[in-house]
């Protein structure tokens, strides 16, 4: 199996790992739990795991350059887009959030082209605008919409986006799977804790049903989906992994589905048919130009 076979299939199961995290949010949302809470013990909880797992794997000397650079594009980049996704569910719809957000892989490629002068190809251009339009045929307008939800769901996009090519352009990227982890759960944890503890917005308490949920969330998408595009972004380039990680509303939408008696409508249907080819082609036409150039 080539690399680029490899970084396309984590981006694959990364993007329906993450597709899990609306349901999870809600579920936890129900129980009382703020964004904060959920942001602070998703990390958290994950840390044991991963410092168990750290010892017996390979890992490298960080300078403190290192860590700077580490600490700066996770707070700047995945924080921040948690934060302000999970927070935009208190202001609309988990439709209309999920619209804005995904409309990343568009910041992606417009960032890529300002600040790196990356060359767009017509297939590139043309998958990121079939994914736009699947993302917006997924939303259906209900109820009541406010300004700051769409701007804070927006800003999520956003910083994801500045997470996607600040990682594949730093030397990040190559930190051992376990070692990033780590210093993934820490960064966070840290950031996260100072904020609850001086804004009083941490919760402690609550049922055990929460606590399990947690738990799965936690492993699943702190350690599982973040590593698999940590390990994506190694072998191919931002926007195709931003194009891929479009199937996460395809996930959402299933799961919905399948355990929450929503119906899916032609709408989301033609909607999941455009992404669905935009991963295709942009699979395809990135394997065919690694054959070229091998």
């Amino acid at each position: 199996m080539s690399n680029i076979t490899k970084g396309l299939l984590a981006s694959i199961i990364s993007a329906v790992l993450f597709g899990l995290m609306p349901l999870a949010t809600k579920f936890l949302y129900s129980y009382g739990l703020n964004t904060i809470t959920v942001v602070f013990f998703r990390q958290i909880i994950a840390l044991p795991v991963v410092m168990i797992l750290l010892k017996n794997t390979d890992k490298v000397k960080l300078s403190g350059k290192d860590v700077f650079e580490a600490s700066r594009i996770i707070i700047f980049g995945m924080l921040f887009t948690q934060i302000m996704l999970y927070a935009s569910y208190n202001y609309i719809s988990t439709g209309l959030a999920t619209t804005l957000h995904y409309i990343y892989p568009t910041f992606v490629v417009i960032g890529m082209v300002i600040f790196y002068k990356a060359k767009m190809t017509w297939v590139k251009i043309s998958c990121v605008l079939l994914c736009t339009v699947g993302i917006i045929l997924f939303y259906e307008h209900v109820g009541q919409v406010q300004l700051n939800g769409m701007l804070i769901a927006l800003g999520s996009g956003l910083s994801y986006a500045y997470y996607l090519i600040s990682l594949s352009r730093s030397n990040i990227k190559f930190i051992p799977p376990m070692q990033y982890a780590f210093l993934y759960v820490v960064i966070t944890s840290v950031a996260v804790f100072i904020y609850g503890i001086s804004t009083r917005s941490l919760h402690w308490f609550w049922p055990i049903e929460a606590w399990l949920v947690m738990v799965v969330f936690s492993i699943t998408i702190t350690i599982i989906a973040v590593l698999l595009v940590r390990y994506a972004v190694k072998f191919i380039e931002p926007e195709v992994v931003s194009i891929v990680s479009t199937l996460e509303p395809i996930t959402s939408i299933v799961i919905g589905a399948l355990y929450l008696n929503e119906i899916i409508t032609i709408r989301t249907a033609i909607g999941m048919v455009c992404i669905l080819s935009a991963v295709v082609i942009i699979s395809i036409f990135t394997e065919n130009n690694r054959k070229k150039e091998s």
